[in-house]
């Protein structure tokens, strides 16, 4: 038996934003590598939850506390997603 791995896939990723009030920025309710975050992604496609993937973006999100609210660095890249996720829900 071999220690290689049989995939060279890098183990996914996820982070999970909630977005209630629209004077606060949304925070991070949960994050996680490999099968925790395919159940993740899984589990917001079935509840019909946009699900964005933006691997950079992701990587600095996963560096958040949970229940962290995103800090100022980042809040345009996450407005411009939820910006877009808007126009979409227009349509």
């Amino acid at each position: 038996m071999s220690d290689e791995p049989t995939s060279r896939r890098p183990p996914s990723r996820a982070a999970v934003l909630a977005y209630g009030d629209p004077h606060t920025a949304p925070r991070l309710v949960a994050s996680g590598y490999g099968e925790l975050a395919e159940r993740l992604i899984s589990e917001a496609r079935r509840h019909g939850l946009y699900v964005h993937s933006e691997p950079a973006l992701v990587q600095l999100l996963m560096q958040l506390d949970l229940d962290q609210r995103i800090p100022d660095p980042l809040y345009r890249a996450i407005a411009e997603v939820l910006g877009w996720l808007a126009e979409e829900d227009e349509a």
